[in-house]
């Protein structure tokens, strides 16, 4: 039926845009800048404009110690100290914007889809090669704008690391510079309408 059809012409439509966001990556392997908007236009005062609703917070599940007691492939944090995911949590309580661990490529956007037009607005903490695939998807998908913060630490080296990590099978934990998304979470709290 039509339905069918729709989802099949959707499906390659995603196909074909990761594709070409794997061939345009807003990365590459000899320049790992800390910090990269999307769409590269993207400044802060773009963000500026939207209240903490509309802005997504979103980060890798690799960022959770080797032995969360929430489980490490997962969702889920009982903020338990042991790693920069519960300070990361407890401030963006605090400015009251939405958040979201990623566990998967296909989690975030399966998400995203649940959730289509709640965000404008996306501070997303992840490796060169999840910014790669996704972060020109996410932007012509769903008209998210916003920064990548990149995972400094432990970091995928190669495709074959990160089609590991998808599986849960990421043997380090990852690190990046919490206090450039604190700087940056300030400037949106203090520059705009965000209490």
């Amino acid at each position: 039926g039509v339905e069918a059809h729709d989802k099949v012409y959707q499906q390659g439509e995603e196909a074909l845009t990761e594709l070409l966001a794997q061939h345009h990556p807003v990365c590459s392997e000899n320049k790992h800048p800390d910090i990269i908007s999307i769409p590269k236009e993207t400044t802060i005062e773009d963000l500026e404009s939207f209240s903490p609703q509309e802005i997504l917070i979103v980060f890798s599940y690799c960022l959770k110690g080797l032995n969360c007691p929430a489980g490490r492939f997962s969702s889920e944090c009982h903020r338990c100290g042991n790693c920069q995911i519960s300070e990361l949590i407890n401030l963006i309580s605090q400015l009251n914007f939405s958040y979201r661990i990623i566990t998967t490529s296909d989690d975030f956007l399966s998400f995203m889809d649940e959730t289509k037009g709640r965000y404008k607005g996306l501070l997303a903490v992840s490796c060169p090669h999840v910014t790669n695939r996704l972060g020109y998807l996410v932007h012509k998908k769903y008209g998210v704008v916003g920064f990548n913060i990149l995972l400094q630490e432990n970091i995928c080296l190669n495709n074959g690391s990160y089609q590991h990590s998808e599986k849960g099978d990421k043997k380090d934990q990852t690190g990046f510079s919490f206090s450039l998304l604190e700087d940056l979470l300030n400037k949106l709290r203090l520059n705009s309408n965000i209490s």
